[in-house]
């Protein structure tokens, strides 16, 4: 059984995610913090509403929201669900490196400062 985890990867140290358990309130927040915002990347948008556990892809129908689910965590690695799709994202300094279970190549994001 997967087990799901709507809640913290843990406190981000220096533009990385560092390794934490996943049931402290702190953490939490820091998973908000480490996620929320919009990413940019070739041909892409991505929306994150860590709040409401929810992902927008298409920036052409704003209202269009997927589920986020945070699957598991190890250090600066996340591996997390939108919809019915399983990722694998790698946190670096500003960026979200990307690659979807059951396809190849990879996708990199940098966090949009608005």
């Amino acid at each position: 059984m997967t087990r799901r985890f709507p809640t913290a990867l843990g406190p981000v140290v220096g533009g990385c995610v560092a390794i934490a358990a996943l049931s402290s309130p702190a953490l939490a927040l820091s998973l908000r913090q480490a996620l929320e915002g919009r990413w940019l990347g070739t041909g892409t948008t991505w929306t994150i509403d860590q709040d409401a556990m929810q992902v927008n892809r298409n920036p052409a129908h704003p209202f269009e929201w997927e589920s986020l689910w945070i699957v598991a965590t190890d250090g600066r690695m996340v591996v997390f669900d939108i919809g019915h799709d399983r990722f694998i994202g790698l946190l670096g300094a500003g960026t979200l490196t990307i690659t979807q279970a059951g396809k190849p190549g990879y996708l990199t994001l940098a966090r949009d400062r608005l």
